[in-house]
Parts: C-alpha cells; sequence; structure tokens
C-alpha cells in the first residue's frame, strides 16, 4: 500500500507549508485537493513545482463535486471545475480523479429518495462516461467516493453501477466510516469485513479517518485514532486481497500529519503485518 496524506489547499500561500509538514513527516504520496482555489495552469504548475520540491507525489486529485447537482459546490468544486481539473491532471502529474458518488439532495450527506434507484445509477453513469471520455488520452482512472445517503451507497448499489459502466478505469474509495449509517453503527465491524469482502475489485484508494457516533445521532469524522475505527481488522481484511493501491490518511491538520503516520504504523503492527505492506 501506497501510504500518502491528503492535503487540502485553501489559498495558494499555504502549498509550501502543508507539502514541507508532509514530506517531513515521512510522507512520498499525497491526495490533493485544490479546494477554494482556481483551477488554472499556473495554480497546478506551483502546486507540482513545491511537490517536486519536496519529493512528494501526487495520486488521486481530489474535485469533490455533486454529480448529480452539477453547479453547486459542496466542497469549492462543481463540475465544471471538475473538468477544469481533468485537464490539469498531466502537469500534476497525476492521472486519477477523486469524485463524490452523488446525491439529489441539496444537503451532500442528507438522504434523498432519488438516490435508491436505476434512474440515479443511469444518471451517474452518463457523467462517468463523459469524464472518462475527458480522461481518454492519458488513460485516467475516476474514483467515487460512496456514503451511505449517496446514489453509491452499499455494496449492492456499487456493483450494479461496475455492471452498468462496464469499465475498468471506474473505482470506488474504501472509506468504512463513509458506508456506515447511524442504524449499523453497532455491527459497524462486521459490515465493514462484507464490504471489502464484496468490493476489493473494485477498490481504487483507501481512505483512514475516524468516526464517532454521538447520543443526539450525530456524526463525528475525526482523524485516525480519533474514533472508534477498528484499524487492526480494516488491514487485515484489505491485506488478504494484497491491496497495494494508495492509503490515504485525511481530515488531519498539518501539525497531526506526523502522529497520524505513527498510529496508523502502530495499527499495521497490532495487526501482525509486515509494515513492508506500506
Amino acid at each position: 500500500m501506497k501510504l500518502g496524506i491528503s492535503i487540502e489547499i485553501y489559498r495558494m500561500d499555504e502549498v509550501e507549508e502543508k507539502v514541507r509538514a508532509a514530506a517531513e513527516s515521512g510522507f512520498k504520496y499525497c491526495q490533493m485537493f485544490l479546494r477554494e482555489v482556481e483551477a488554472t495552469e499556473a495554480t497546478a504548475s506551483k502546486v507540482a513545482e513545491v511537490c517536486r520540491k519536496f519529493g512528494l507525489k501526487i495520486g488521486p486529485v481530489g474535485a469533490y463535486a455533486n454529480p448529480l447537482r452539477p453547479d453547486e459546490s459542496p466542497m469549492g468544486t462543481d463540475m465544471k471545475k471538475v473538468k477544469e481539473i481533468i485537464c490539469l491532471l498531466p502537469i500534476l502529474g497525476s492521472s486519477e480523479i477523486a469524485i463524490w458518488s452523488g446525491s439529489y439532495s441539496q444537503n451532500l450527506l442528507e438522504y434523498s429518495e432519488g438516490n435508491y434507484g436505476t434512474g440515479a445509477l443511469k444518471e451517474l453513469a452518463s457523467v462517468t462516461d463523459e469524464i472518462l471520455g475527458l480522461m481518454e488520452s492519458i488513460n485516467g482512472k475516476l474514483i467515487f467516493e460512496p456514503y451511505y445517503t449517496h446514489v453509491l451507497h452499499d455494496e449492492d448499489s456499487i456493483v450494479s453501477f461496475i455492471n452498468l459502466v462496464q469499465s475498468d478505469r471506474v473505482k470506488v474509495v474504501m472509506d468504512p466510516p463513509n458506508f456506515i449509517s447511524p442504524e449499523d453503527y453497532e455491527r459497524r465491524d462486521e459490515k465493514m469485513v462484507h464490504l471489502i469482502d464484496s468490493l476489493h475489485k473494485y477498490i481504487g484508494a483507501a481512505h483512514f479517518k475516524d468516526f464517532r457516533l454521538a447520543p443526539d445521532g450525530s456524526w463525528d469524522y475525526p482523524g485516525p485514532g480519533g474514533g472508534e475505527m477498528n484499524y487492526p481488522l480494516f488491514f487485515r481484511a484489505m491485506a488478504k486481497y494484497e491491496y497495494d493501491s494508495w492509503g490515504i490518511i485525511e481530515h488531519v491538520k498539518p501539525q497531526e500529519y506526523a502522529s497520524a503516520e505513527t498510529f496508523i504504523e502502530s495499527q499495521v503492527k497490532k495487526s501482525d503485518l509486515d509494515l513492508q505492506w506500506f
């Protein structure tokens, strides 16, 4: 597995600080997210230059738009910006883009009845065809990040979607907290293992964050070690299938990069796995 850190860029004057912190914490890879900055050649060139300076390889590029509400920017990115970022992938040294799997709900993380039918899968497949066409010249990979309220919300919806699009360039993010609803929280370990067993062929990246369900039913998604994620079980389940792609730590600040990496390595050891797996 290629262990990396998620770097979110809100202002261009913070690029060097965050990339330096990642490199000094021992990371060789990152998922780069141009969250609140414009997607221009100048921006991409600057980010790529700083990453080269500190020896950091960009893996997937985050472009977290809502493909089913293309004009909205839930995290600083709409579908127009996604297309702009695709044009910049060669400058960034990447051929992979990560995007939300999408929802008809105005609030990206809330339920919508329309998300749970063949019509939603077909609309997402249409968006997928367009994006794959834009990335064809670089043989680019599209990685969808599911969530339990989204169109891609469980193993059945993901397998149905993959069968619909019929492309080995379409993958999903394995981020167990994203798949767990409040109703599933008590059986989260069982569900996590089942997800990995069912979807291992389609995983293009793994995300490492944590989760904790509050008494009022709300979610907290801190960085690794801040909640109740069973990392040893997660790593054993992934290693069973010899997963060797991206493992991206997220939801941590630059001053927490080093401790997050140390925590993840400690969990690999608890899993009785060789650290050479990373």
